[in-house]
């Protein structure tokens, strides 16, 4: 008996050093029946091989074409581990698939998500007539977000004016909608009563200036001075909750590479604020943190977040806003970038509704851009409150997509054509973009 049970596992070792062999000097990688799904926020994907013993697997990003050395354990029953960071399966990890199974694990890192970028600001007739048409109507009226009629008004002569706070006035006072310029010296300001007869306000070196609206969408002023100092406020507003797990790993990989990116970079005084939210029954609502230029504090509060809550669609979006427009030390003349990355619209509820709006437009009157970024789970009544945000702050779009195939399914966003990038370096772009100025 006992000579039996050492001719097994003899032959069980044999077998396994015979697949490891095929496997390394393997020159392609092998199909797989079923296409990879993640399986959790840690990045664990699981896959029906083709056939049993397959040792190599293309999981997201990352191809291997044979097993990397001292990389894979083989558990005997024809299931394969492969890790591309260490040797040994993360504590906690299933990997009992049954026969022919294989499980990858591959370590989230920078530039492993793709998304894209989508200025509705920069493609106006494309909104227009997106926002005109009935569903997209209805979408963006349930929401209150009303981003339809606009007046761009440019600042500067040879040099384009940034942080000119400006207002649109009604004839009997009344301000209608407040903003600043951005880098490129344009500010955005809304309006909803075709009939009413409005004046701009501008203040340029401590100067207030008011001119009668002639009607025109966009409106040339011819005002000298100089550029401010640039400066950068970066936050990150994230959304914790248990439907972020998918990417949530992720999205931390690629968030502390671009906050390393910008400061090293741009060679600009940065200020970073981490923050995250859940939903109004989780154990927090809004875990706050502060500007600070220490970039060891930023990963630090960056590594510690964990997905959990949640339970229903939507989540705490209005409170996490509000946090971050007004509970924040912005700097004055600074590019105030706000990312809020997120899977979920806010609460469909008439005082979650007035106080988006608000927010909303405090961050206008304050110069302070919402950039959205979607993740997998946005639906279109999402994305249009989303791109509502974007428009009404002089921010612009990002969504991420299925190439990179990690996560839930992406919503197909409606837009034109479009560029799909990876996620880090889009945002560096969209960054470098807003404080030097976005060339047309």
């Amino acid at each position: 008996m006992n000579k039996m049970k050492t001719f097994r596992r003899f032959g069980c070792a044999l077998l396994a050093v015979l697949m490891l062999f095929c496997a390394v000097s393997c020159t392609g990688t092998k199909t797989a029946d079923e296409a990879i799904v993640p399986a959790d926020d840690r990045g664990i994907f699981y896959s029906k091989s083709s056939d049993e013993g397959t040792y190599a697997y293309e999981p997201g990003t990352a191809s291997f074409d044979s097993v990397p050395t001292g990389m894979p354990s083989y558990d005997g029953e024809g299931v394969v581990i492969i890790d591309s960071s260490v040797s040994t399966v993360p504590e906690g990890v299933d990997v009992d698939g049954g026969d022919g199974d294989v499980a990858a694990y591959n370590e989230p890192k920078a530039g492993m998500l793709t998304a894209a970028e989508w200025k509705d600001l920069d493609n106006w007739d494309f909104w227009k007539h997106l926002v005109n048409d009935n569903n997209w109507y209805e979408l963006i009226d349930n929401w209150g977000l009303w981003a339809k009629n606009r007046i761009v008004v440019r600042f500067g002569n040879d040099v384009p004016l940034d942080n000119v706070p400006v207002s649109l006035v009604k004839a009997d006072g009344t301000v209608v909608y407040r903003a600043v310029s951005d880098r490129n010296g344009n500010a955005y300001l809304f309006y909803t009563d075709k009939e009413a007869a409005y004046a701009i306000s501008y203040v340029v070196g401590g100067n207030t200036v008011t001119m009668d609206w002639d009607g025109s969408e966009t409106v040339n002023v011819d005002a000298a001075g100089s550029k401010n100092k640039l400066a950068l406020d970066l936050m990150f507003m994230v959304d914790t909750t248990g439907s972020m797990g998918d990417e949530l790993t992720f999205l931390k990989a690629e968030l502390a590479d671009v906050i390393t990116q910008v400061k090293t970079s741009l060679q600009i005084p940065v200020r970073t604020s981490v923050n995250f939210y859940r939903d109004t029954e989780d154990d927090y609502i809004v875990r706050p943190f502060e500007f600070t230029t220490d970039l060891t504090v930023v990963q630090s509060e960056l590594s510690a977040q964990s997905s959990d809550g949640g339970g229903d669609y939507p989540e705490a979006v209005h409170t996490a806003l509000g946090n971050a427009v007004n509970e924040h030390d912005w700097a004055e003349n600074s590019v105030k970038l706000l990312f809020l990355v997120l899977d979920a619209p806010a609460h469909d509820e008439a005082t979650v509704k007035a106080q988006l709006q608000k927010t909303i437009d405090v961050a206008a009157a304050t110069g302070i851009r919402i950039i959205p970024v979607a993740s997998s789970g946005v639906d279109q009544s999402s994305e249009a409150l989303f791109r509502s945000f974007a428009v009404l702050t002089g921010g612009t779009y990002v969504f991420l997509t299925n190439d990179s195939g990690i996560g839930g399914d992406h919503l197909e966003a409606t837009v034109g054509e479009h560029e799909v990038e990876k996620l880090n370096d889009l945002l560096v772009r969209v960054i470098s973009e807003y404080c030097n100025g976005k060339t047309e």
